[in-house]
């Protein structure tokens, strides 16, 4: 039985997505803020969490560049992916991402209420050839 990698998020965006290319690798890189709401006692609380987002591949990073900005808010699909990397100091940097296969913009009209956009609206699904 094969094990399952499967990662669910809605939030918005912190800051305008970036393309990068890594060697012969090129991707699209953005951040989703999630906020997690919960009530103490006598008052509420929330709390935020962020994850770093990649999309693989350039016919999909150039696709979405102009779509994903600031404060637009998302759905993503994926799967976690981590690595470690040796520092100059011996020590190791451990880092997590979400692997993005699809993305969905949604338009938010409140904290619990939101829609999707008409399909016509939506960009095409990522291409699974072009990446991980």
């Amino acid at each position: 039985m094969s094990d399952i990698n499967a990662f669910f998020l809605s939030g918005r965006l912190t800051k305008d997505s970036v393309v990068k290319t890594v060697g012969d690798f090129t991707f699209l890189e953005f951040t989703v803020a999630n906020n997690e709401y919960y009530k103490s006692r006598n008052e509420q609380k929330s709390a935020s969490y962020y994850f770093y987002c990649q999309v693989p591949g350039e016919k999909a990073a150039k696709a979405l560049v102009d779509k994903l900005k600031t404060g637009v808010h998302v759905f993503v699909e994926g799967k976690v992916r981590t690595w470690s990397k040796k520092k100059d100091d011996g020590g190791w940097d451990n880092n997590v991402a979400v692997i993005v296969s699809n993305v969905r913009f949604n338009s938010v009209k409140n904290d619990r209420d939101s829609e999707s956009y008409d399909e016509d609206e939506r960009p095409p699904y990522l291409p699974e050839d072009d990446g991980y």
